[in-house]
């Protein structure tokens, strides 16, 4: 079948022929999932169709299409979304139910970790694509992607992706709802039409960029950019036609500013006809769009603007780009734009300030501007009374609840703090422990919080030394100059610089200012950033009289600089080491240095953080393992740390980085991976991303850690599959348990099988393989939320008491953490007197007397009705007394509880039918058809031994063998 030629019918005019498309695209099996995501998206452009009845079978036709490819499914999320708010009453019906579905329920707990990957994809689209979903997002559903915007304002800073960087910038910028809106849809109509492996020829592009369709003209222009050689003569007397007509499609004339521009590298003439069209529009348009794209324009061909007044334009994205775009004469207007507080603006305002062609004087102003802690992007001395007041009488309770705070909560929190702290000495006093728990949040942006509001107290303080020493420990140098978050970095920078201005006024503090001054040289030369390292160099220029060209610090004369400045060891041998990392010699020459500058804070575990060099050389690997020898642990101490952040930072980059260092690191010491033991076993249970999971694995396999099982393939597939599946696969133990248990324990949603949840955790909470016990204990976490569970309550606070004495500090940890929860303190105390209660009746139940043995189990059995359901081994091991009276007490006891809890007693329980004693044999059967009323299978394996019972005379045991032969005869009717 020609799929190809089907999807084609749905560009045709005729809806009719559109909607015979989606009727056989939705019947076909698809053979592979590249089909199948192809059709998929040709698909999904139909939902912006007028008609309801295209709406209703498009809808239909994908949903046939993610059954058979479950990963596929979170291509529809965003428009289920959108569509669940529709205006029309069966289309909002029709995808509200398919949002309630299972499968779409999975995709869209995944959403977000599926955009973050794309985010840091290689591939532009993809990349794009990602940036353009998230923005579909927001406004339905902005709990989905909020945790992923950090990641989204890194984009910003990123040069290397103008387009990217562009479209960042609008999506957190603009107000424009409806513009941005309308991008969006042309960019996914776009990439419908646009194949990006195909070499388009020239004659095939003029006719794209002639056609009346604005779509068709977008495509034209992507692939011009893509292939620039195309653009022959006779296409740019076209293009040029298109993009100086009056009657241009607004969005192809946006985006014509930036063909053009690209274009006008190589083809200089096209800059005059490119400016003019700029300057017609800056000083004529009203439309900011096009106003902003024009400015785009002048930034790729170097121009700059003289119209100061778009430096107060209404638009923060329009500022943003003329401050790009100011001549050097007037670098002095861009000081103004510190006061304003949105991000892109204040982004740019370094990014312009640093450049060359501003001079000193102005770049001191900036500096100085830059360090006044009211000039940061988002703060607000608007203080919110509610906020007043929580920090005022409950800063205990906000610090015990952080962790389950909102990241965007916890910066609108310290922003208040820092502008109460800053004039107010009670308050600093009051949240010391909030601003450290601000420092080290897995949330840069949060952390970055917390460093200003340390900036906002010392900009105000004639005692610097009383919040340094406050917060003496969490200050570490290394581990905040090292910080993955370019704003932590930033902030840290200026701190530095305050504290520096303190010193200077000090007798005696020139070995301190000097270290301080060697983390600036760090900085300024390693800070894979510009914007941190070119502020890092103004601060030493300008405050500590020291230029840095990075020209003159090279292999001949850096000792001459270690010599006169030997705090600055730590920066020029990373920063030589990164320009020398395949040079053994080089490599085994810095060994040694820095074993002579390890008092000035230079540390190899340091250095090798960061550099890419080749650590399978024997030489350098012995060499190295010599070196960590004769360095202490606490020498360790800011590696570890910086380690640390990584592993628990929200940005599964910077975990995966930080997995990086440490597989480095373990070559020098490979006992350095016990120091992170738990941080490993919690990625390797639970990381939202595979490729984390696996690695944290491999090195917990390097110390002889067992590690989960997995497997890409079945990880994809198992993450859709219904949770009664998983359940099954977990207890059949079959291929796949460990990526079931991992699909089941992210699963935060309510579950239906609350008993089969339970058996599962009956089943593994004591298995032999750790991470096994850990999933179901997670499993246990969630289950707790859910209000069917409160009928296993003294069941599940007695096997986490049971967890709390786990050798594994993650399952008892998990085990405290659930008992918390559910309200039940572990206190030792008490636990000692169960115990010493248990132990009573142990040694009763060794008693020769049959009826101290009985009394004995009576007690079991009142100690079992208060949730200690882990001594059912005692009853069950009383099933082999010899006495009667004893064993049908233990059985009396057993029939109260749920067979998937005594597993291991069942086969012995059967075997009790061919017992010595009659009334051992009626208690056994009344036992089995409890049991049988809630497992079937128990009752197909008590079957054939019922025969051989009907020799009895008594008329009891024949009565119960006919009930019991009645009750599975009408449950297997039941099942046919």
């Amino acid at each position: 079948m020609n799929i190809k030629r089907i999807v084609s019918d749905l560009k045709k005019e005729s809806w009719y022929a559109k909607l015979d498309a989606v009727n056989r695209l939705g019947n076909i099996v698809y053979e592979s999932q590249d089909d199948a995501d192809y059709v998929l998206n040709n698909l999904l452009i139909e939902l912006e169709s007028p008609k309801t009845v295209m709406q209703a079978r498009t809808l239909w036709a994908t949903n046939n299409i993610i059954k058979q490819y479950p990963q596929l499914a979170y291509k529809i999320v965003p428009h289920l979304l959108r569509l669940s708010n529709y205006d029309n009453k069966a289309i909002k019906e029709i995808s509200n139910e398919l949002l309630n579905k299972p499968l779409i329920q999975y995709a869209i707990s995944r959403y977000n970790t599926i955009l973050s990957k794309s985010i840091h994809s290689e591939d532009y689209y993809e990349k794009l694509g990602a940036i353009i979903n998230i923005w579909k997002m927001a406004p339905v559903d902005p709990d989905l992607i909020d945790s992923i915007l950090p990641e989204l304002i890194e984009s910003m800073i990123n040069k290397n992706h103008l387009k990217i960087g562009i479209f960042s910038w609008i999506l957190l910028e603009s107000d424009d709802n409806e513009t941005i809106e309308e991008i969006v849809d042309v960019i996914n109509k776009v990439y419908l039409h646009l194949d990006f492996n195909a070499q388009y020829p020239p004659s095939y592009i003029k006719k794209l960029i002639n056609s009346p369709d604005p779509v068709l003209n977008h495509v034209g222009l992507s692939s011009i950019e893509k292939n620039p050689e195309n653009a022959n003569n006779e296409l740019m007397e076209d293009l040029l036609k298109l993009f100086t007509s009056e009657n241009t499609d607004r969005f192809v004339k946006a985006k014509m500013f930036y063909t053009i521009g690209l274009l006008s590298k190589t083809k200089p003439y096209l800059k005059t006809i490119l400016i003019h069209e700029a300057n017609k529009t800056i000083k004529n348009e009203k439309d900011w769009l096009l106003t902003f794209a024009a400015l785009i324009g002048f930034y790729l061909i170097e121009e700059k603007i003289t119209n100061l007044e778009l430096l107060h334009h209404s638009n923060s994205l329009i500022r943003a780009v003329a401050i790009q775009l100011i001549d050097s004469r007037s670098s002095e207007q861009i000081l103004s734009a510190f006061a304003d507080n949105h991000i892109t603006v204040f982004i740019s305002a370094i990014d312009r300030s640093i450049m060359r062609d501003v001079s000193d004087e102005i770049k001191l102003k900036f500096l100085n501007e830059l360090s006044n802690p009211d000039n940061y992007p988002y703060m607000s001395e608007n203080i919110d009374e509610n906020s007043v007041t929580k920090l005022r009488d409950s800063v205990g309770e906000i610090v015990h609840s952080w962790d389950s705070e909102h990241w965007i909560s916890k910066i609108n929190l310290m922003n208040d703090l820092g502008n109460l702290a800053k004039n107010n000495q009670d308050y600093i006093d009051s949240s010391i422990d909030l601003i450290i728990k601000s420092m080290e949040d897995n949330y840069g942006m949060v952390r970055a919080q917390g460093l200003w509001i340390i900036r906002a107290i010392l900009h105000n303080s004639n005692d610097p030394f009383y919040i340094l020493e406050a917060l003496d420990g969490h200050l570490e140098p290394i581990l905040k100059i090292n910080d993955p978050n370019v704003f932590v970095r930033l902030n840290y920078i200026l701190i530095l610089r305050n504290f520096a201005e303190f010193l200077k006024k000090i007798e005696g503090t020139e070995d301190k200012r000097s270290e301080i001054a060697g983390y600036l040289l760090y900085m300024a030369l390693n800070d894979s950033t510009k914007l941190v390292s070119e502020v890092a160099k103004l601060v030493l220029k300008f405050d500590f009289d020291t230029e840095i060209d990075k020209k003159e610090i090279n292999l001949d004369n850096f000792q001459k600089y270690l010599e006169a400045f030997p705090y600055s060891a730590l920066g020029i041998i990373r920063y030589l080491l990164l320009q020398n990392q395949n040079d053994e010699k080089v490599i085994s020459m810095f060994i040694d240095i820095c074993r002579k500058y390890r008092d000035y804070g230079c540390d190899m575990f340091c250095i090798l953080y960061g550099v890419d060099m080749d650590l399978t050389s024997e030489s350098i690997c012995e060499k190295l393992k010599e070196y960590s020898t004769c360095v202490s642990n606490e020498d360790q101490k800011s590696v570890k740390l910086i380690i640390k952040m990584h592993l628990n930072e929200h940005n599964w980059k910077v975990r995966m980085t930080g997995l990086s260092i440490l597989e480095k690191i373990s070559i020098m010491d490979p006992k350095i991976i016990d120091d992170f033991v738990i941080d490993l076993i919690n990625i390797a249970l639970s990381d939202r991303i595979f490729e984390i999971r696996e690695f944290a694995g491999k090195l917990l396999e390097m110390i002889d850690y067992e590690s989960p099982e997995i497997d890409r393939e079945t990880s994809i597939n198992y993450l859709f599959k219904r949770s009664d599946e998983l359940l099954e696969i977990i207890k059949d133990g079959k291929f796949g348990v460990d990526e079931a248990f991992y699909a089941l324990s992210i699963r935060t949603k309510e579950i239906d099988s609350i008993e089969n949840l339970m058996s599962v955790v009956s089943k593994f909470k004591n298995d032999e393989h750790w991470y096994r016990r850990a999933y179901a204990y997670k499993i246990l976490e969630n289950l707790i939320k859910n209000p069917k569970a409160d009928h296993y309550h003294y069941e599940i606070i007695n096997w986490c008491l049971e967890a709390t004495e786990d050798k594994n500090p993650v399952i008892s940890g998990l085990s405290k953490g659930i008992l918390e929860k559910l309200g039940r303190a572990v206190q030792p105390s008490c636990q000692k007197t169960a115990y010493d209660r248990i132990r009573r009746i142990e040694n009763l139940l060794e008693s020769g007397d049959w009826t101290v043995k009985v009394e004995a189990l009576q007690s079991v059995r009142d100690f079992i009705n208060e949730g200690h359901y882990g001594y059912l081994d005692i009853v069950m091991e009383k099933l082999d007394d010899p006495h009667w009276k004893v064993k049908n007490a233990a059985l009396g006891i057993l029939a109260d509880i749920d067979p998937d809890l005594i597993k291991p007693a069942i086969p012995k329980i059967i075997s009790l039918l061919n017992d010595g004693d009659e009334s051992v044999i009626l208690k056994t059967l009344l036992t089995l058809k409890k049991f049988g009323q809630k497992d079937t299978k128990i009752l197909e394996k008590v079957m054939p031994k019922l025969d051989k019972l009907e020799n009895y005379g008594t008329w009891s045991i024949k009565e119960e063998i006919m009930r019991l032969k009645l009750s599975y005869y009408n449950k297997l009717r039941q099942k046919h």
